[in-house]
Formats: structure tokens, C-alpha cells, sequence
């Protein structure tokens, strides 16, 4: 149950594990969808903090947790505040001392401060009904569902390591694929990050 972890998340009358989180079972509202009904957009200065207070807001969930798969962004945000409860360590200092610093990904980190000045980033754009280009702009800091600065070259060392991982990580990979079962006894199929299907 998270609230062993938030015990001021709210109570909606289900218990919400960190599996629901982790597989998007929770029924937890996706903060993307709220946006525009709290008046904000991606260009807005939108902090993590923020984005917090909006999920613990909601009134209700959107399904009963384990009944449906339903991708939300707010249950990454959740387990960073869980990842900070049982670490005491800031989520941006906890991967960069436990992923990035030991794969030698040193262009990679999460970003907590809106608009700050990141060298080299490569600024996305967007052309409207008009044919015009726009730059596409995001200030917000929604660490864990998004806010990763990387590049290819570290992008490359990530893949491999998924793909030919140490000995002594091996069975941290395998349960990333492992996917788990709804309510209904129906196999959901994402797992730990990674959608699994067959081609």
C-alpha cells in the first residue's frame, strides 16, 4: 500500500500498491489530462511540487486499482516521492549515483529547475494550421514521468546495457519485462517501463 510510504495521499477507498504504479493499474488521474483545466500548459513554469499537489487534489480515481491498464504519468511522479521517502535522497541525486554515474551516462539527468539553461539541448518545434514554425516550449519539472535530458551516445550506453547487461544485473532486467496479471486474470501488458508484445 503507498500509504505505508504517503500516508497523506488521499484515501479513496482502495488500496493502491506500488505494482498499480508501476504497471499503470491504479486508476490514479493522469495530470496531463488536468492541465487545461487548471489554465497551465507545457510552456508554463509548471514545478514538480505543483504537479504533486494537483494529483493529490483529485477527488476520485478514474477505475477501481488492477482493473484496467490506463498509462499516467502521475504514477511516476508518486513513486519519486516514494523513491525520496525510503532513499532520503533527492530523485535526481538517487539516479545519478545509482543509474547514470555507474553507466557512464554523463550527459544524462532530471531536471527540477524550470527554465533553466541546459548547453547543447536541442530544442523541439512544431508548425501550426497556418504552416508556420513554432519553437515548442516546456518548463515543466514532472520528474520520474518525464524531465530526462540525455543524448545518443548515452542513449546507446542505456540500450546496450538492456540488451547485454552484467551478470550481477541480469535478473534486475528480466523482471523489468515481467508483466502482471488485472483483476480479471487478463496478462496486462505492460511491465516495469517497458511494454511487452510480439511482433
Amino acid at each position: 500500500d503507498i500509504h505505508k510510504y504517503l500516508p497523506d495521499f488521499p484515501d479513496y477507498g482502495h488500496t493502491i500498491t506500488v505494482g498499480h504504479l508501476l504497471h499503470h493499474t491504479s486508476g490514479v488521474k493522469n495530470w496531463t489530462s488536468l492541465l487545461g483545466e487548471m489554465g497551465w500548459d507545457f510552456g508554463d513554469k509548471i514545478s514538480f511540487n505543483q504537479l504533486v499537489r494537483l494529483i493529490y487534489a483529485q477527488s476520485e480515481l478514474d477505475f477501481k486499482p488492477g482493473e484496467r491498464y490506463q498509462y499516467s504519468n502521475s504514477g511516476y511522479n508518486l513513486l519519486v516521492q516514494i523513491i525520496e521517502e525510503v532513499t532520503d535522497q533527492p530523485f535526481e541525486e538517487w539516479t545519478q549515483e545509482n543509474i547514470f554515474g555507474p553507466l557512464e551516462m554523463e550527459h544524462t539527468f532530471f531536471n527540477r529547475i524550470p527554465y533553466r539553461i541546459i548547453p547543447n539541448l536541442a530544442q523541439g518545434y512544431y508548425i501550426n494550421y497556418s504552416y508556420e514554425d513554432f519553437r515548442d516550449i516546456n518548463n515543466l519539472t514532472a520528474l520520474g514521468s518525464s524531465s530526462l535530458y540525455s543524448n545518443g551516445i548515452d542513449m546507446s550506453k542505456w540500450l546496450n546495457f538492456l540488451l547485454h547487461p552484467p551478470q550481477d544485473k541480469k535478473q534486475i532486467i528480466q523482471r523489468m519485462y515481467k508483466t502482471r496479471k488485472l483483476n480479471d486474470g487478463e496478462m496486462n501488458a505492460y511491465a516495469y517501463g517497458i511494454e511487452v508484445e510480439d511482433y
